[in-house]
């Protein structure tokens, strides 16, 4: 959320269990969840954008949904996903109520399950890079810490980028 919004200033959050038990499918058996499947997260950025995010575990596959949305005063973009992994592993769809230019189409697509998606789309930046002689496959490098690295500066680019016409940052 920071490489898009900014870094976050002030946050509160709420997180139960509502679901204590789980199906483990693959062993047939049950077993006590330790950790909390409901979490609610309200916070605000240092430039004052507000924001709340909500994760929901313990959904049936049919019935999981990630959405990713920016809401300005000039208008909305968001991000959304019908697979069970979320942002993490499915096929995403961008869309707003102001034209934008459309990011390049994955290479790799069609459902996988599990993290292959993410790995097969890696590896076609890789051949990418290799072919045209560029750098532009994420790595470890793309961290907060590097102020001056060109991924630090790609990211800052995204976040104003998100900010443009969504969000007016005038102080009022």
């Amino acid at each position: 959320m920071e490489a898009v919004l900014g870094p976050i200033a002030e946050v509160d959050s709420r997180a139960e269990i509502l679901w204590p038990t789980v199906n483990l499918t693959d062993v047939s058996q049950e077993s006590l969840r330790e950790t909390a499947d409901q979490i609610d997260i309200l916070g605000k950025t240092r430039s004052g954008v507000v924001f709340t995010a909500n994760i929901h575990g313990g959904s049936a596959p049919d019935d999981a949904r990630f959405s990713f949305e920016i809401r300005g005063s000039k208008g909305w973009l968001s991000l959304t996903s019908t697979h069970p992994y979320g942002f993490q592993a499915g096929d995403l769809k961008l869309t707003s109520n102001i034209p934008f230019e459309k990011p390049q189409a994955a290479v790799v697509s069609g459902g996988f399950m599990g993290s292959a998606i993410n790995v097969g789309e890696v590896y076609a930046y890789l051949i990418r890079d290799l072919r045209a002689g560029t750098y532009n496959t994420p790595s470890f490098r793309h961290t907060p810490q590097c102020p001056s690295h060109r991924g630090c500066k790609a990211r800052r680019r995204t976040r104003r980028a998100a900010e443009g016409p969504w969000i007016d940052r005038r102080v009022r």
